[in-house]
Parts: C-alpha cells; sequence; structure tokens
C-alpha cells in the first residue's frame, strides 16, 4: 500500500471525524493507506486517495474504495471544505461501539453534516441498530441524526419501524455521546415481544424506558386490541395509559392469537 505523505495529511487533517458521534481523541495521529495511491489535483482544488482506502486514528478506522477531500479557494488559505468517501464505504469506532456501512459518505465541514447514502444504510450507536433506505445525516451541531426512508431502529427486542426518524444525541457524565431519544414520524409502529402499537407519530427515550405516541393509536395484544388518540407506555414494565381527547378510549378482547402473530410477521 502507499502510504500518504505529511503534506497530503495536512490537506486530509481529520477525515474520522467526519464519521464519528463522539469528539474524543481527535489530536490523535491520522494514518491513510491506497493502493492505487494518492494524487492532488491543484487546479481541481482536491487531492484524491483510490483503491482499497484505509484511514486510521486510534480506534477508529474508515474503509472506502475512494476518498476525495476537496479544498477551498486560495482566498480562503484553502482549507478543508469536504470529504468524500465512495463505494463500500464502512467506519467502525469498537471503543465507541459505534459502526456504519454505506454506499458513500459526505462530510460537509462548512455546516458540519455528514451525509450517507446508497442504500441499503446502517449505524450502531452502541446498543441500537438504525437502517434506511433512502438518506442517513447527521448534523453534528444539533446532535441530530436524520433517518428517512423505510427506517427500522432496533433494540434487543424491540423494533421502531417509521418512514422518517431522528435520533437525539447527548453526552453522558464520563464525556461519551449516547441516544437521549427517538422521534419518529409518518405511521409508527412500535414492536416488543408482547405488543404491536401503531400511531401517526411517536417519541422514544432510553432513560426511562418509555415511549409516547399519537394520532389513532392502536395496541395489538394477545388478548385484544386498545383505541385512543394518546399512550404513554412503560417499555420495561409493560404498562400502558390510553387517552383520547376526540372519541374515548376504546378496548376490544380478541382471545384469538391469529391477528397478532399475523400483524408481527408483516412488520418484521
Amino acid at each position: 500500500m502507499n502510504k500518504v505523505s505529511a503534506f497530503i495529511l495536512l490537506f486530509l487533517y481529520s477525515p474520522l471525524m467526519a464519521f464519528t458521534f463522539d469528539n474524543q481523541n481527535n489530536d490523535l495521529p491520522i494514518e491513510i493507506d491506497a493502493k492505487k495511491g494518492i494524487v492532488c489535483e491543484q487546479n481541481e482544488n482536491r487531492c484524491i486517495a483510490e483503491g482499497s482506502v484505509v484511514v486510521r486514528q486510534g480506534e477508529r478506522t474508515l474503509y472506502a474504495d475512494r476518498l476525495i477531500a476537496y479544498l477551498g479557494p486560495k482566498e480562503a488559505q484553502q482549507k478543508l471544505s469536504r470529504i468524500v468517501a465512495q463505494g463500500h464505504v464502512y467506519y467502525e469506532a469498537p471503543a465507541l461501539y459505534q459502526k456504519a456501512i454505506a454506499g458513500s459518505a459526505d462530510y460537509n465541514l462548512k455546516d458540519n453534516t455528514l451525509t450517507l447514502s446508497g442504500g441499503p444504510l446502517k449505524v450502531w450507536l452502541k446498543d441500537v441498530d438504525v437502517t434506511a433506505q433512502k438518506v442517513i445525516r447527521y448534523d453534528e451541531k444539533q446532535k441530530i441524526i436524520l433517518a428517512e426512508g423505510d427506517v427500522v431502529a432496533r433494540q434487543n427486542d424491540k423494533s421502531l419501524l417509521a418512514p422518517i426518524l431522528k435520533v437525539h444525541l447527548k453526552e453522558n457524565k464520563q464525556g461519551k455521546t449516547e441516544i437521549d431519544k427517538l422521534e419518529a414520524e409518518g405511521v409508527v409502529k412500535i414492536i416488543t415481544s408482547k405488543e404491536i402499537v401503531q400511531a401517526k407519530s411517536g417519541t422514544y427515550k432510553q432513560t426511562p424506558d418509555e415511549a409516547t405516541l399519537s394520532g389513532n393509536v392502536a395496541i395489538d395484544r394477545l388478548d385484544g386490541r386498545l383505541e385512543g388518540d394518546y399512550v404513554e407506555i412503560d417499555v420495561e414494565r409493560g404498562i400502558n395509559r390510553m387517552t383520547s381527547k376526540i372519541k374515548r378510549a376504546q378496548a376490544l378482547v380478541r382471545p384469538s392469537k391469529e391477528t397478532y402473530s399475523s400483524m408481527k410477521k408483516t412488520t418484521s
């Protein structure tokens, strides 16, 4: 492999910052390998690394077929403005329990946003994984991951399905990034081993392990169905508090297991 010289590293000074959801250890040295070498095109204000590109910084590693670093104009001292990874993009940071896969990744340093596309896309954040078919976008300033297109978020035996999902991040007492809450839009479904909940929108918080859903809420369990306008769910204890502003919350007792089983199959 052809290793990048110190000169190139000045332009690719911190590419892994683009692909991480945690800002610790960003001052560690960076090593970039590329089988086909690295070329800087001065007229195009860019540097290109091609051929099984591997970027390492501490325990963080980024893999791609091609990596392009775009520089700003000379009057702006040609600072790095954009990083694009193309083809079989894979990022991992085992110590941070983070991974991501995509067809391509585009990091804009001007607005600090990372866009993953070329699905199927998948991001792992500790014990939660999020898949999407259209796009996954990370806003570093707002600490929000936006996923669009048949989104599925999984944690242990729980799944959340929605067309659009926002993952809000926060720093814990140890200074590490973790999930604060999930906000789902569109036809939302939460599937557990005990029930299937459907609504127009929903929010899930990891601490405490609770979810709130609103708009044509329906809860299907083995012993029947609950319908209402709004529900609060204690996921850990399996307690539901259903309310309705438009009509009374309704309960339908259905002893048959067939409907629940068929619904779970179609939404899994």
